[in-house]
């Protein structure tokens, strides 16, 4: 092996390659490769989703609450708050008061980062009732409790 100590190693001068500066330049342009790589592949808010489609239907927004059993304070967070993250119930109730597609809904709940599980037997009823356009909540509701699964809470 080489046995040779550190000092018998060359010093460094300011003639040597600058590796400290090609790091810097390196770590310049990865940052700047992660920024691009984010701005593509961003998608919408929940928040940018939400209102899109309501404005788009031209629904009011008590209209929307109400139809999903959703309170006025909750809803006005979610409306006040562009970076809400709404729980999975929420994010269904709400893609069922707007008729969204299985699509639409999938989306949605992504974007508050959630997703419709074929593993799980609730999350299969949902997706039939959007597949069959049954989005009233009592219909729902019933549906989910003739197979004993969680329904979804004051529905007004």
């Amino acid at each position: 092996g080489d046995h040779r100590d550190l000092h018998s190693f060359p010093t460094r001068r300011s003639s040597d390659l600058d590796i400290l500066g090609l790091l810097n330049n390196r770590e310049a342009d990865e940052g700047r490769k992660l920024e691009q790589f984010v701005a593509n592949a961003l998608k919408p808010s929940f928040h940018t989703l939400l209102f899109g489609y309501i404005d788009n239907m031209e629904l009011a927004d008590t209209d929307v609450y109400r139809r999903a059993g959703i309170d006025r304070r909750l809803f006005s967070k979610i409306r006040s708050n562009p970076n809400y993250h709404p729980s999975k119930q929420t994010a269904l109730a709400l893609s069922l008061a707007l008729h969204l597609s299985k699509e639409q809904t999938e989306e949605m709940l992504a974007s508050a980062g959630h997703a419709l599980s074929q593993s799980m037997v609730r999350d299969i009823i949902i997706l039939f009732c959007i597949e069959h356009q049954i989005y009233d909540l009592h219909d729902v509701n019933e549906i989910l409790a003739h197979f004993e699964q969680p329904v979804f809470g004051a529905v007004l």
